[in-house]
């Protein structure tokens, strides 16, 4: 339970007054959750989607006059709150927003010791760039607030969605020490109780730092679930919703990117030839692709969208009228996050959820395709991670382990079990740099006149000096403007093997999997009972959730 104290300084409202005039007042939770960053306690915010969870590290990091790092799950959404801090005289970037020495320069120049200041990156960035991690390091004094917004990734929809999550705890251990970790803000809209207890473990924080809505639910949205005998039938559904609601904004569920008559694509481009305004949005769309659709959307020029969960999480766009979840999510909690992103400028709003019995056998069929099976595990750390002849080895996470085959997945498994153990992340050889015009490297001259290439593992063999050293070293000489990149540098992990992988270490891995998944199934079985008992949506979610509408 949230701390009694629940006292703001002065300067909390007068940020309030000054940077958000159009405000009144906090609201809800907010006070809770601001308080406890503000005594540097970590604190996991729970508040309904559109309730102003944004606010509460907007507030605190102004308050804290410090650099906040905020890690976003999407790019478009990065994007929003950047222009809406901007717009109020703050600071704040999107590392996202820039090719890989673009953004470097944005690292360089960003203002850490002139707070406040708002920094903003992806799970995956944090994972396995190594120059920021440098620059964090370096500047870790400065920064007073991290903030794991859409921190349900961790957990919910399975180890697969967004697996870079999960790491987030050991990338704050290598910024800052265990025991030197700034205040961290986790922000969702809800979480079921195994989840809870794992964010609250991985990220360290106490029952009592748990600011939690009882206001969840809001009286706009009129939710109705409708179970159909076969496709066609739900297929004809959905054409008539799309006509009732003609001209307002939509989003439809389908959750899968590359089925051939389900998928988003698929859907999308049926629709089109029927004369509808719409497009597909999922991850296997091009970045800025995906920033045209989000903003076409946005300006209403499209008004439907077929796509995948991660469409529309955390994105501020008030006047969308209709959630249609075409395939079944795969919880409670999963609908009530997705449902919610209707109506959140307070008009009326609607949900529906169009069910067939075969959508049940898909979506379990998903959940368990979703899990690297103990062979796969094998399998993936012999061909990937199984040269012993070499002490220290490279991997380059994007081109060489693929999320499609559970690899990313494994190599975090792998991390947490301590199979595997990163000494560094950077480029593999200096060949992508070169001394500024007139300025004096000594360094780099040393690394290259041992190899012309400028390969670190043959430097580190020959110098015997530890590659983190070689790579924070021409780190040093780029940050400081004494190397150019003359290519985009490489962003490679360095690691090594310390235990291995033993028939022990691959039970309690296929157990971790096992309970994970077997959790999912029962989230999705909750889901599906409701479905077909017919019971009004919002009572369930009250009764599942325990909250109450706002």
């Amino acid at each position: 339970m949230m701390s009694t104290d629940l006292s703001l300084p002065v300067t909390a409202k007068t940020i309030l007054q000054t940077h958000f005039p159009e405000i009144p007042e906090f609201r809800d939770v907010q006070v809770a959750a601001i308080a406890t960053i503000l005594k540097g306690q970590n604190c996991l915010c729970l508040m309904a989607t559109g309730a102003g969870k944004s606010l509460v590290y907007q507030v605190a990091g102004i308050a804290s006059k410090k650099v906040t790092i905020v890690m976003s799950p999407l790019i478009a959404l990065m994007g929003q709150q950047v222009q809406i801090l901007k717009e109020r005289g703050l600071t704040a970037v999107s590392l996202s927003e820039f090719t890989t020495i673009k953004a470097y320069e944005e690292l360089r120049r960003f203002p850490f010791r002139n707070g406040p200041a708002f920094l903003f990156i992806t799970p995956e960035r944090a994972a396995f760039d190594g120059f920021l991690e440098y620059v964090l390091t370096k500047e870790k004094e400065n920064i007073g607030l991290i903030v794991v917004d859409e921190s349900h990734c961790v957990s919910q929809w399975g180890y697969t969605f967004r697996p870079a999550y999960a790491g987030i705890p050991r990338f704050l251990d290598r910024v800052f020490g265990r025991e030197g970790w700034p205040a961290v803000l986790c922000l969702t809209a809800t979480l079921n109780p195994n989840d809870r207890r794992e964010i609250q473990i991985m990220f360290r924080i106490n029952m009592e730092d748990i600011a939690e809505s009882q206001a969840l639910l809001r009286t706009n949205l009129a939710l109705q679930t409708e179970v159909f005998d076969d496709e066609k039938m739900k297929k004809e559904r959905l054409q008539d919703l799309l006509s009732e609601h003609q001209g307002q904004k939509i989003i439809v569920y389908v959750h899968r990117k590359k089925s051939k008559k389900f998928g988003t694509r698929a859907m999308a481009e049926e629709f089109a030839a029927e004369g509808i305004v719409c497009r597909h949005f999922d991850a296997d769309m091009a970045p800025d692709e995906r920033m045209k659709v989000l903003d076409e959307f946005q300006r209403g020029e499209i008004k439907v969208i077929f796509a995948t969960g991660a469409f529309g999480m955390g994105i501020d766009i008030p006047d969308i009228r209709v959630i249609i979840h075409y395939l079944i999510p795969e919880s409670i909690e999963q609908y009530y996050q997705e449902v919610g992103r209707a109506g959140r400028d307070g008009e009326p709003a609607f949900g529906y959820l169009l069910y067939t019995p075969t959508n049940a056998k898909v979506r379990i069929d998903m959940i368990k395709r979703s899990a690297p099976k103990r062979e796969d595990i094998q399998d993936t750390f012999t061909r990937k991670f199984g040269a012993k002849n070499m002490p220290i080895r490279t991997i380059h996470p994007w081109a060489d382990l693929s999320e499609e085959n559970a690899e990313l997945v494994i190599w975090h498994y792998l991390e947490e079990k301590e199979v595997v153990k990163v000494v560094a992340k950077g480029p593999g050889s200096l060949n992508q740099f070169e001394p500024h015009v007139n300025q004096q490297c000594p360094e780099f001259a040393i690394y290259t006149g041992i190899s012309k290439a400028g390969l670190i593992l043959k430097i580190h063999h020959e110098l015997k000096v530890p590659v983190s050293r070689i790579v924070s070293d021409i780190y040093t000489a780029y940050h400081d403007k004494r190397l150019k990149a003359i290519r985009v540098p490489e962003k490679l992990i360095f690691y090594t093997s310390p235990k291995e992988l033993s028939n022990n270490v691959l039970e309690e891995m296929e157990a971790e999997i096992k309970q994970r998944i077997d959790a999912r199934l029962d989230g999705f079985e909750a889901l599906k009972n409701f479905i077909e008992s017919r019971r009004p949506a919002d009572e369930v979610i009250r009764e599942h959730l325990g909250i109450t509408r706002s």
